[in-house]
């Protein structure tokens, strides 16, 4: 049996807070702009009517979009921001004159958006989020549903992590302990021709997917194993349980592989983001 992140409302507060501040930030600010530059080459936001971020978690995607897009984006646009869980979410300060005045903000589950009516968005975001349902063939086909037909067709744009080393951090738990279920990012989230096969299937059309590098600096090991068994949903849910000798065990396993890669010291841990977008 494996498993993924699969975050559940209630473990999802410590990872949007990761994302926001955390040791992944980071990361999560370049899969960002990686999302937005590819969006923006394939359906300028100079020409947005209507933007839905779909699980926008802290805010970033918003955050990079107004920063780096701001003085292109149509002053009559409108933003609808989404999430299982809005408590933590758009933790920035808001300036009510710009477009953050123009914001909306909605508790929705990705995989069911029928509160939307249809061919309503020009772009969709969707961050490091699609990966992470149990159903993303739904929430892509969701937002096709909802993305509009005008100026060629709306167009969604997403994002995962298929490989990091983080991720084979959190793969040592088995080995610990072995009857607990594996880490495991989706098979067809994995690769890029898998990412465009799910888009595909769903119906979109002129896909386009890329990869790029991005990176997690950390200070010690230590640092980094409080932050996944912290942070990272199935290691909280996994760890919850075990005793000492399991947590050390698991530990000292996670030490050892980063001194293998980096040294005893600090490092850079480096990941992969593929990003995928289709239209209408």
């Amino acid at each position: 049996m494996s498993e993924g992140y699969r975050a559940k409302p209630d473990e999802y507060n410590a990872l949007a807070k990761d994302y926001a501040t955390g040791l992944l930030q980071g990361a999560v600010d370049a899969s960002s702009k990686a999302l937005l530059r590819q969006m923006d080459s394939v359906y300028p936001f100079s020409k947005a009517h209507y933007i839905l971020d779909l699980g926008c978690g802290p805010g970033q995607i918003i955050s990079h979009l107004i920063q780096d897009y701001g003085s292109e984006v149509p002053q009559s646009v409108r933003i609808l921001a989404t999430d299982v869980q809005l408590r933590r979410a758009l933790e920035v300060e808001r300036d009510p004159h710009s477009i953050w005045g123009r914001l909306e903000n909605v508790v929705c589950d990705a995989q069911n958006l029928s509160a939307i009516s249809n061919n309503s968005f020009s772009h969709i975001t969707a961050g490091l989020v699609l990966f992470l349902l149990p159903k993303p063939q739904e929430a892509l086909m969701e937002c096709l549903r909802v993305l509009s037909h005008e100026h060629g067709g709306g167009v969604l744009a997403t994002s995962c992590w298929p490989h990091s080393d983080w991720q084979d951090l959190m793969k040592l738990l088995v080995r610990v302990v072995p009857d607990k279920p594996a880490y495991e990012v989706p098979r067809e989230w994995q690769t890029v021709d898998g990412v465009r096969r799910e888009l595909e299937e769903a119906g979109f059309r002129e896909v386009k997917v890329d990869q790029t590098t991005v990176y997690v600096d950390y200070d010690n090991p230590a640092e980094v194993y409080h932050w996944l068994t912290t942070s990272i949903p199935y290691l909280i849910r996994h760890t919850a349980d075990l005793g000492l000798v399991h947590l050390e065990d698991l530990k000292h396993a996670m030490f050892r592989h980063l001194t293998r890669l980096y040294g005893s010291g600090g490092g850079r841990m480096v990941g992969t983001t593929i990003v995928a977008s289709g239209r209408k």
